[in-house]
């Protein structure tokens, strides 16, 4: 997940002619590949799911988007060409992601915003809830990169629906991870900021799939300014892990010392010991971080 995600979708794409001018959105000479050879029906979708790598849509695309739209036929029953433009949209290509999970993870939100137009807001919100093989939803996949743009986009999209949103954040994939611990481990401290805003705070003080807390996330690496956003929305800063570390312990013993400086601003607990009796500073001195040493003495 965010790894190298361009390269993995364009391999997957078929050697359909009219799938780089999609991409590049030459209106005229797609326009031309679909009308004469191109079958671009729901079994061969590869053109949507090319046209939704496109971030920077410009007019063409869209252009090209109402164009498939209208080639294949977004009414049921579907027109005379092999299925129908939602058929297409549902589709899933072979790292098993929908043209709605493509757009969101590339933040292809003007695409997006059409998509809605011609198919509905519903059809639309039913698809972003749909997760790939691996289990990650294209919102995931995109916040575990930054996301903004899809971020603000899927938070319009689901304004009002506070249940729909939750189980959106809530969704983790076959790893465990899932919104909130993305956009931690990722370090986007802008992509927090928003979820702080848009979440509830209890939200940050739950611990996660694999034993940790997001507070213990940042401690490890080594983010103060998430670590400040979570304690602000509520996060408690003597929750302790799997292993009874605290956040403090956790930053000590990877040698991150601006977390440690905001933790004990934020009253940590200096004299707490983990299941092993080891205190931060015993954790500090274990890997020879000389300063951390002496801010915990």
């Amino acid at each position: 997940m965010g790894q190298n995600l361009e390269k993995q979708h364009k391999d997957v794409l078929s050697p359909h002619p009219a799938i780089p001018l999609a991409i590049s959105g030459d209106l005229e000479e797609f326009k031309k590949h679909t009308d004469t050879y191109g079958k671009v029906d729901a079994q061969d979708n590869n053109c949507l799911h090319g046209l939704f790598t496109a971030t920077s849509a410009t007019p063409n695309h869209i252009k090209i988007l109402l164009h498939l739209a209208s080639h294949l036929g977004s009414a049921s029953p579907p027109s005379p060409r092999e299925g129908s433009f939602l058929d297409a949209v549902k589709a899933k290509n072979n790292l098993g992601c929908s043209v709605v999970w493509v757009g969101v993870a590339y933040q292809a939100v003007a695409l997006l915003d059409e998509l809605i137009t011609v198919l509905g807001k519903k059809e639309v919100k039913d698809l972003v809830m749909v997760p790939n093989d691996q289990g990650d939803t294209g919102i995931l996949a995109a916040v575990s990169r930054g996301g903004l743009e899809s971020l603000r986009w899927v938070a319009k999209l689901f304004e009002g629906d506070e249940k729909g949103m939750g189980e959106l954040v809530g969704k983790r994939n076959k790893n465990g991870t899932d919104l909130v611990q993305a956009a931690v481990g990722g370090r986007h401290v802008e992509t927090v900021r928003m979820l702080v805003e848009l979440l509830p705070k209890g939200r940050f003080g739950e611990r996660m799939g694999n034993g940790m807390y997001p507070i213990h996330v940042a401690a490890e690496r080594d983010c103060g300014g998430i670590v400040k956003l979570l304690v602000g929305a509520g996060a408690r800063i003597e929750v302790t892990d799997k292993n009874g570390a605290t956040p403090l312990m956790v930053a000590s013993f990877v040698g991150a010392k601006e977390v440690v400086e905001v933790l004990l601003s934020e009253g940590a607990d200096k004299e707490a010991t983990d299941g092993e009796g080891r205190r931060a500073v015993d954790l500090a001195e274990a890997k020879k971080f000389g300063e951390i040493v002496e801010i915990l003495k």
